[in-house]
């Protein structure tokens, strides 16, 4: 059974942010609280690609939507950096199997299974 705060939440209350480029929860969890006030999140999670994020009034999801969020410049500066060996195999562990993800139509399992190879090339 559902109670407290949660109880009064309906569709309205949730925004789905599919952000373009690779973004924490939290990272986007902190973009909007800082748009309607931390306090006013009462749930963040990841689905799929895309964050769905529950807000405690309709009047601030209809904020976020209509002023959209940005990423602060700490985040964005470390966004914009060189890949690290470390983001590009946690990229790795979080894709689909059985897919190809690029034009040389080599799954994803082989790249797990040689990573400790190819990684040394990157």
């Amino acid at each position: 059974m559902v109670n407290g705060d949660f109880a009064k939440l309906t569709r309205k209350h949730g925004i789905k942010i599919s952000a373009g480029f690779a973004c924490t929860v939290e990272e986007i969890g902190l973009a909007v609280g800082e748009k309607v006030g931390h306090g006013s999140i009462k749930s963040l999670a990841r689905m799929n690609s895309a964050v769905v994020i529950f807000l405690d009034q309709v009047e601030k999801v209809n904020c976020v939507i209509e002023t959209g969020i940005t990423v602060s410049e700490e985040a964005n500066s470390q966004l914009d950096g060189p890949l690290t060996i470390q983001e590009l195999q946690t990229a790795l562990q979080g894709m689909q199997g059985r897919r190809a993800p690029g034009i040389d139509g080599l799954s994803v399992e082989f790249y797990r299974a040689y990573w400790d190879v190819l990684s040394n090339d990157l």
